[in-house]
């Protein structure tokens, strides 16, 4: 955080004489464009409006989890884009989970937010129970991305539009919360096919 405030003072020469009254005043503008944005939108579209802490909630979770890409917000060039988004959609690997299809989005998007519960769970359980002595000490790595993962989640409740672009930082953290979770239900199938190959070895052998 404090990296990126002195980048940004150093790159607006606007704020070298006066960068706390500076800062206001870009923090005043930012304010009056949100409001004004936000005043647009619940005439022209109430749905991405959110009005309360569980519309922000909800509108985060379908974002990011069921949601197919959002190529715009408001579909003033939607026409003169339209083929670029055909050739991008081309390949399926650019959509990920964030499908055209209803019922895949559904499908997908539950699993990688079941994943992604799993993980914060194991996550928090590994965090609480003393570490064994031949095992890796998760904790730093878990206090880290929980660290980041709560200061994403925590800005992004703040915001009152649900723009998909907005919600682009939490994408990284899912994958790697669904990641911790997969591989920690995995683990005990692992376990025991090294446990059975283990087994078969001598067998095979004699």
């Amino acid at each position: 955080a404090a990296g990126f405030l002195a980048g940004a003072i150093v790159l607006s020469p606007a704020l070298w004489r006066a960068p706390a009254a500076g800062l206001q005043a870009m923090a005043q503008a930012r304010r009056e464009l949100l409001a004004a944005q936000t005043s647009a939108l619940s005439v022209a579209t109430p749905g991405l409006v959110a009005n309360g802490l569980p519309e922000r909630v909800a509108g985060l979770l379908y974002q990011v989890y069921f949601a197919p890409l959002a190529f715009w917000e408001v579909p003033n060039y939607a026409a003169q884009t339209r083929a670029a988004e055909a050739d991008y959609l081309a390949n399926p690997l650019h959509s990920g989970w964030h499908t055209s299809s209803v019922a895949n989005n559904l499908a997908i998007g539950g699993v990688m937010l079941g994943l992604t519960l799993a993980g914060l769970v194991f996550g928090a359980l590994a965090w609480l129970r003393p570490r064994e002595a031949a095992s890796v000490d998760q904790r730093p790595a878990l206090l880290v991305i929980g660290a980041w993962s709560a200061a994403t989640v925590a800005g992004l409740l703040t915001l009152n539009i649900i723009w998909q672009r907005y919600y682009l930082p939490l994408e990284p953290i899912v994958c790697l919360w669904a990641a911790y979770g997969a591989a920690t239900l995995a683990r005990p199938i692992s376990t025991r096919l090294a446990a059975w190959r283990a087994a078969e070895r001598p067998a095979s052998q004699s």
